[in-house]
């Protein structure tokens, strides 16, 4: 629901989603149209921040541990 939302109006917003680790990587790949199988290659894990960038036409993982 929150990516749907965000793609809907994604301008000038920030948003903070604070999950644990399969959360985090349910969330990314929805955002990033990857399968759930792809989830390792982020890296995911405690106290780990990922940022996301909205391209205009797609997400983008626009850095790690800010």
């Amino acid at each position: 629901r929150i990516v749907a939302e965000l793609e809907a109006d994604a301008a000038a917003r920030v948003v903070a989603v604070v999950s644990h680790q399969m959360a985090q990587a349910a969330f990314l790949c929805r955002a990033l149209g990857e399968p759930m199988r792809s989830w390792p290659r982020f890296e995911l894990g405690n106290a780990r921040a990922n940022l996301l960038a909205w391209t205009g036409q797609g997400w983008r993982l626009a850095g790690r541990d800010l």
